[in-house]
């Protein structure tokens, strides 16, 4: 009995299931049929609505239409309204005066087929026309009150103009301006008009009579033909409304939606079927044939679309966000937007609209993780709410929480078995069977934390499974149960798989990409080197016999020749390397696409970037999809087919259809719309009108800007370039408008472009205007200007010439004054002049003698060449005397030599270098110091005590200098420094034995002086030296030599010879001293051992 309850389970899941499947193949059939190429079901289309708020005048609207601008025009009971995209004005009459009261009442507006608009008022024809200025006019033809109301307008096949009033039928003749006047008043007496519809180079007309007390009328059909002009009438008493031909066939509809096809030969309507709404009937008061789709305007509900056969499709109503049921008239505008002018007001629908998004109104709750498409409109999401399913509400999609389960659903997958079809879903507790999602899930296994769900592509009946840690399989028993078995535990996450080549591909977060095989083995995929996948997912994706993997850093592409995954960077995308996290991948069923969702993590910069990646030979390049909430949103899943692709986001759940965004990337135009100066309008249509007169210097000029296609409210950014000023694009704003003030005089081009919601741009719209020059830069001007310089220049000459004859009188009589003056000056100055060389001369000369002096207490050639074998002296005096000197004395066998720095320079420093001999020479001598450093305490006391002025403060001068004392046989070398170094260089490199800072004389905090002891090599050289050398302006930025390029310069020539040393100093101190004049004294001394 057990067996027998199994098998008739059995059977009646696998019926239930036949059901299910039975039910969506038929929806679907139904919707291919009713929809086939033309509607999407999946569309939600945008609707806004314009009331008396907008365009501020009575709210009942009875016709419209697009003029070939873009812009369009509306009639009600007072006004003609027009809507430029943006604003809302009031057409005026050409002759206001001609009009009467109660005479604005537009009934009818007509385009013909050369875009001329006429407007049917009450007892008055008429047309648009445009001024010089570009306003758009209303221009009367036809003024008669006898027309009464004129309800339609119509187009003959040799372009004359029919229009119907109450009781008459009215031929225009636009070339010759006549008309003539045609109705049935002989045949039957006072009868009205009460609807007509044209049918080829003819119309139907429905006619009633008044036939007793209570008022009953009497119906009567016509045909009116435009070539004959007679009159022929029908066996049927129908109230006509609209009329459409399909394949040469015309079919007329009446009031009540009963559709006759009319039989011109035989002037017979037979009736074919009737249009209704959900069974109920309809009040048809226009119908527009659209690609084989009839769109009926109704009375009562809105417009409704039927396919040719009769068979409605959807209806869009008030429950759609119309503002009104009641539409009048429709049309379709250059985008394919349908614009209905209704009872209450005016909506426009936008058809094309790319992206439909379902959210919480449509029934969405929580985040939709993924989602399998079950037909054309069927859907099964996977949401933190659980699993919803789509169903038809009306012609709407809507959305229905299963509660098969009662926890966050993370993926869904649909797959085949042997014994039917099943739908698994990973939950957040368990994984589940869903199903007969009608019930409660059947559960698959429990504490199991998966990610991710794939058919097994090696044996039927099987599921992998990827989750926290862990690759796992699902199999489904003949018993209708399913076993779970762990394959493998890992580091972390797996959450994508993707077959190719018999390997099953799958991720692990962080760690790489593996493969397993059919028999479970499982190994691990190179990936190229130098890749950082620290904490990184990898979304796999198989495409075109292929497979990429993205990754936070880029994406991958597998190389069959190296097995190993290498990066590729698709042309186009915005980013730099490393910087991009492709986040999504798709691989399109049916195009060469790979759809990507990217984030640009560049610093300062993070965006998102969803579109599709286009391979062509070995070039990858992106083409980006700039919708907002795709790039608003956070995208989890992607599905597609032919006609749409589908998003499953944080958000809710969207729709693209490709279909309408091909439509958004057709070429549209930017006009001006207006253009004012120092806010006076002064054109209106610039296409229209007559070119801007020059404009004057110092006005401001406004150019407001339009599209000449509808995308929506606020939809169009705009763009702005002066060519003349500036080559520079502004950037895209909203604003429509442009102010230029106090333009210098010349022509301009004003160029302007406008952007739409999907980026798609405008073509580059252009003006060109003139800015006359101020009244002081024309012609005339400038003729006047020559004539008053002439006038000036003969008036200036004339006084000129008067005061210079009375200034020479005057002058000479100076001149002979002065010259006696300068006489006697000249003997004064010559004989100062004698005073002055004299006392020069004796300077002079008492200078060089100081010279003389100086140079005897430096250490003679001889003395020097004693006690160094190979030495070099470099002394530069700035002037005649110096402030540096070098000092040389031997003692036994201790050589101690000096290179000395005096405050000053020329006879100051001179003396103070006197000063600084006799206390070294005293120091040595006197006091028989040999210590360096003794020498340099003994010294400072000495020239203390020597420049001490008893009554008066401290003389601060005093000298700084580096002194050694060297044994010849130990080459032990000592050094004590009072702000100078010393610098040994040895083997090409450099020793420095830094100074103590403090110099010989009185200072702030003085300290006895420190002895260094060196001992030195055989080939080493010792320099000592002043500030001079590194102090000295000049180069090309003529900056100081400075310490260090002076250290690399004596490492570099180190290894010449002295006297060749002496040498490129020398010419490296003449060659960056240029012209420039030399800075302060300058002293090297340089010893080789």
């Amino acid at each position: 009995m057990n067996h027998n309850c199994e098998n008739d389970i059995y059977i009646y899941n696998a019926m239930r299931t036949f059901y299910y499947l039975i039910l969506f193949a038929g929806i679907s059939l139904f919707t291919d049929h009713c929809f086939g190429q033309r509607i999407n079901v999946l569309d939600k289309y945008q609707i806004y609505n314009y009331n008396n708020d907008e365009f501020n005048s009575t709210i009942q609207i009875w016709d419209g239409e697009q003029l070939n601008n873009g812009s369009y025009v509306f009639g009600n009971d007072k006004k003609l309204l027009h809507f430029d995209g943006e604003d809302w004005t009031h057409i005026s009459n050409q002759l206001e005066d001609t009009i009467q009261e109660g005479y604005n009442k537009v009934f009818s507006i007509f385009k013909s087929s050369d875009e001329q608009i006429y407007i049917g008022k009450k007892s008055m024809f008429g047309k648009l026309i445009y001024d010089s200025l570009g306003r758009t006019l209303f221009q009367p033809i036809i003024s008669d009150s006898s027309l009464s109301d004129i309800w339609s307008i119509y187009e003959t096949n040799n372009k004359e103009i029919v229009f119907t009033t109450l009781k008459d039928i009215v031929v225009y003749n636009a070339d010759q301006h006549t008309f003539t006047t045609h109705n049935l008043s002989e045949k039957h007496g006072d009868i009205d008009l009460e609807n007509s519809v044209q049918v080829g180079n003819g119309m139907l007309i429905t006619f009633s009579k008044v036939i007793d007390v209570n008022k009953r009328k009497e119906k009567f059909v016509y045909h009116f033909d435009f070539n004959t002009l007679q009159f022929h009438q029908l066996n049927t008493k129908i109230d006509v409304r609209a009329s459409y031909n399909i394949n040469n066939k015309i079919f007329v509809v009446d009031f009540e939606g009963s559709v006759f096809k009319y039989n011109k030969k035989e002037q017979k309507l037979i009736h074919k079927n009737t249009l209704s709404y959900q069974q109920n009937e309809i009040r048809v008061n226009q119908i527009l044939l659209k690609q084989d789709i009839l769109w009926v305007a109704t009375e009562n509900h809105g417009v409704i679309t039927f396919n040719k056969n009769g068979i409605m499709i959807r209806s869009i109503s008030s429950l759609d966000g119309l503002q009104d049921n009641n539409v009048f008239r429709m049309f379709f505008d250059n985008a394919e937007n349908l614009w209905l002018a209704l009872d209450n007001g005016i909506s426009v629908i936008n058809l094309n609209t790319p992206l439909s998004f379902y959210a919480n109104e449509d029934g969405i709750d929580g985040a939709v993780e993924t989602f399998i498409n079950m037909g054309d409109s069927l859907f099964m999401l996977a949401s933190r709410s659980g699993v919803f399913i789509s169903e038809r509400e009306r012609e709407n999609i809507i959305f229905k929480n299963t509660n098969t389960i009662e926890e966050a659903a993370y993926d869904i997958k649909r797959f085949q078995t042997d014994y039917g079809e099943r739908i698994a879903v990973v939950g957040y507790n368990g994984i589940y069977d869903v199903t007969e999602y009608a019930e409660k899930a059947k559960v698959m296994a429990t504490s199991i934390y998966g990610w991710e769900l794939t058919p097994s592509p090696f044996k039927a009946n099987q599921l992998f499974i990827g989750g926290e840690n862990f690759i796992g399989r699902f199999t489904f028993t003949p018993e209708q149960t399913w076993k779970f078995e762990k394959i493998k535990e890992t580091s972390a996450d797996i959450i994508k798989f993707a077959f190719h080549n018999n390997l099953l591909y799958f991720s692990v977060k962080g760690e790489g990409i593996f493969t397993i095989n059919k028999q479970d083995k499982i190994e691990k995929v190179n990936l190229a080197e130098g890749l950082n996948i620290s904490s990184s997912h990898f979304y796999l994706e198989t495409h075109q016999s292929n497979v990429y993997a993205g990754y936070n850093q880029g994406l991958l592409k597998l190389n069959e020749n190296k097995q190993q995954f290498e990066e590729i960077f698709p042309i186009g995308l915005d980013g730099k390397k490393f910087d991009l996290n492709f986040h999504r991948l798709y691989s399109h069923p049916s195009t060469n696409e790979l759809i990507a969702v990217v984030f640009n993590e560049t610093p300062n910069n993070n965006s998102k970037h969803v579109g599709f990646i286009e391979k062509s030979d070995t070039t990858y390049r992106w083409r980006p999809l700039a919708i907002n909430v795709l790039k608003n949103g956070i995208i989890y899943d992607i599905s597609a087919n032919e006609k749409n692709i589908f998003f499953a986001l944080n958000t809710g759940f969207a729709s693209l259809n490709r279909s309408n965004l091909d439509k958004t990337n057709k070429k549209w135009n930017v006009y001006i719309s207006k253009i004012e100066v120092n806010n006076t309008p002064l054109i209106y249509n610039a296409s229209e009108s007559d070119a801007l007169q020059p404009v004057k210097h110092g006005r401001s000029i406004r150019f407001e800007v339009r599209g000449d296609r509808f995308f929506g409210n606020n939809k169009i950014q705009y763009r702005f370039r002066l060519k003349g000023i500036s080559d520079r694009w502004s950037n895209y704003e909203s604003n429509s408008f442009k102010i230029y003030d106090q333009l210098p005089a010349g022509t301009y081009t004003l160029e302007f472009q406008g952007i739409n919601q999907y980026t798609t741009e405008s073509e580059i719209g252009s003006y060109t205007f003139v800015i006359l020059p101020p009244w002081y830069l024309t012609w005339w001007a400038y003729l006047l200007y020559v004539i008053l310089f002439v006038l000036i220049i003969y008036l200036v000459t004339k006084v000129s010439i008067y005061r210079i004859k009375q200034k020479n009188k005057s002058l000479e009589n100076i001149v002979n004054e002065r010259t006696k003056e300068i006489a006697e000056k000249n003997k004064t100055l010559e004989h100062q002049k004698n005073e002055i060389s004299e006392i020069n001369s004796d300077l002079l000369g008492s200078i060089n003698y100081a010279k003389r002096i100086q140079n005897t207490i430096l250490p003679s050639k001889t003395n020097l060449d004693n006690m160094f074998k190979s030495y070099f002296v470099l002394y530069l005096p700035k002037d005649i005397v110096s402030g540096d000197f070098y000092w040389a004395q031997k003692f036994d066998e201790q050589l101690i030599w000096a290179a000395v720095d005096c405050t000053g320079h020329g006879v100051p420093g001179a003396f103070v270098s006197i000063v600084g001999n006799n206390t070294l020479i005293r120091a040595t001598k006197e006091f028989g110091l040999r210590n360096p450093a003794k020498i340099l305490d003994k010294q400072r006391e000495l020239v203390i005590e020597a420049f001490k002025n008893e009554g008066h403060q401290h003389v601060k001068d005093g000298m700084d200098l580096a002194l050694v004392a060297l044994n010849p046989k130990t080459l032990q070398l000592e050094y004590a420094g009072a702000n100078n170094p010393l610098v040994i260089v040895r083997n090409k490199e450099i020793i420095e034995f830094k100074a103590d800072k403090q110099p010989i004389g009185e200072f702030v905090k003085m300290k006895p002086f420190t002895n260094q002891t060196i001992q030195l090599q055989t080939g080493d050289c010792i320099y000592l030296y002043s500030d001079g050398f590194v102090d000295q302006f000049g180069g090309d930025k003529n900056k100081k030599f400075k310490s260090k390029p002076f250290k690399k310069l004596l490492c570099e020539i180190s290894h010449l010879p002295m006297e060749q040393q002496h040498k490129a100093l020398k010419e490296a101190l003449d060659n960056w001293r240029g012209d420039q004049a030399q800075v302060d004294d300058i002293c090297i001394f340089g010893v080789r051992i």
